[in-house]
């Protein structure tokens, strides 16, 4: 497969997986306390597949002196991301706080789903 292109659904990416979504959306104008979430409709639950989100790292580094933390859940047919900040010239000390208020409206978060053989 020519590199930069996607494979259609169900055709096989390895040996023990399958493209089942390749959803992106992009993120919240207001990030909301709690984390946002993302519908998949080509399933109706994820409990049996693998999920990964991708986001494009440029996206989120163009804030000066801040990074961020993309973590993420699976329940039912949505994905929740959660997206923490750390103001690094803070003083001390520092910790990991949700992006709360914040806005990603330019951002593309990409969720893909795979099922195992």
């Amino acid at each position: 497969m020519p590199a930069g292109k996607l494979a259609p659904p169900f055709e096989k990416l390895g040996p023990f997986e399958r493209l089942i979504a390749y959803v992106t959306v992009k993120g919240p104008a207001s990030y909301p306390s709690g984390g946002f979430e993302i519908e998949i409709p080509e399933v109706s639950t994820l409990d049996n597949y693998d999920v990964v989100v991708v986001t494009n790292p440029s996206q989120l580094l163009e804030e000066n002196d801040t990074v961020y933390s993309v973590s993420y859940t699976k329940s039912g047919k949505k994905v929740k991301i959660v997206i923490k900040c750390l103001n690094v010239t803070a003083a001390s000390p520092t910790s990991w706080t949700e992006a709360t208020g914040k806005d990603f409206s330019n951002v593309d978060f990409t969720v893909i789903v795979l099922q195992k053989q």
